[in-house]
């Protein structure tokens, strides 16, 4: 709840944390831990923010521009259930 807080007062420099968009980084390789993207910590979330920082850095936009855009991805690939480990690949 706190990570969509922070997003809603500054969401040039914050994104939710969503077990969507972490799956995503994970198959990307920008995240390591926590392939299913559940059972957050701080450190966890410290991490997210920095890798989304880091992508968003680099293509010159929003963090949260970044985890919409990883979010909407991984819904459109997803099959099955919610929160399975592994999503579909296109």
């Amino acid at each position: 709840m706190a990570s969509a807080i922070l997003t809603l007062t500054d969401p040039h420099r914050y994104g939710v944390l969503d077990i969507r968009v972490w799956q995503r980084l994970h198959e990307l390789g920008s995240v390591t831990t926590k392939p299913g993207g559940v059972g957050f910590d701080f450190n966890n979330w410290h991490d997210y923010l920095v890798t989304l920082r880091d992508h968003a850095k680099t293509l010159g936009v929003s963090v949260r521009t970044i985890e919409c855009s990883l979010f909407l991805y991984h819904q459109r690939l997803q099959r099955g259930p919610r929160y399975g480990l592994r999503c579909a690949r296109g």
